[in-house]
């Protein structure tokens, strides 16, 4: 990665691509309580959903008593703006128990509306869902991965759009390079959302003794419009 100023603005080289602005978070920072107050988790983090998340041991997690979908998203900017060269985030997944769904969310509107890549802890499962109006649907679902994503590991998500409702994505084990997802470009020809913000998602079940996901090293990244040869 190549890093230049210019007219007082960092621009990063990612992928072949300039990159100007974007989020970065490894939540190295004091333990918290549990709040939907970006005061309290920092960073600019919040929830507008019912759930709440809090910083434990330098990750991020969700309140693991409450069921539903939800996502954590940070108002610090945003990711997913039009006019730009596309997206790009990244983050360390772990799913705590067999079947736990966990992932990133890309676009996100408000709690019932948002795009998210996730996977299923304990099974080759891995989908590019959206969720329109608090209903989930899937634009990729495939149960083929080249390994079950196991319980406890922690996993790299990569997300990276250059065209409007195109997305590219990838998951690694944390720290290596095999891409374990064999379908790896998916398409929302319905064309939901448009601009939005960037963040982490998690399908939490009712009841368990431990959060349902951990997340760390959290990076989302503007790209601009044009390529550098």
């Amino acid at each position: 990665m190549k890093t230049y100023i210019t007219g007082g603005v960092v621009l990063l080289m990612v992928a072949g691509f300039w990159a100007e602005g974007g989020v970065l978070d490894d939540f190295n920072r004091v333990d918290t309580d549990y709040s939907v107050d970006s005061g309290t988790i920092g960073n600019e983090w919040e929830s507008t959903g019912s759930v709440t998340w809090t910083i434990q041991n330098g990750m991020l997690s969700a309140d693991h008593n409450v069921s539903g979908e939800y996502a954590f998203y940070n108002r610090s900017e945003e990711i997913c703006k039009e006019g730009t060269g596309g997206f790009e985030i990244c983050a360390d997944v772990i799913g705590m128990f067999g079947g736990a769904w966990a992932g990133v969310v890309f676009n996100y509107q408000n709690p019932d509306n948002f795009y998210a890549i996730r996977f299923q802890a304990g099974t080759q499962t891995y989908q590019f869902v959206k969720v329109v109006n608090g209903r989930i649907s899937a634009a990729v679902s495939r149960k083929d991965a080249s390994c079950q994503f196991a319980v406890g590991a922690a996993y790299r998500i990569k997300v990276i759009c250059r065209e409007p409702y195109k997305i590219s994505f990838e998951i690694t084990e944390a720290g290596e390079s095999t891409v374990l997802n064999p379908t790896t470009v998916g398409t929302d020809r319905a064309g939901a959302f448009k601009g939005g913000y960037a963040g982490v998602y998690v399908r939490s079940a009712p009841g368990s003794a431990r959060p349902d996901a951990l997340f760390d090293n959290l990076s989302a990244t503007v790209l601009a419009a044009q390529s550098v040869e």
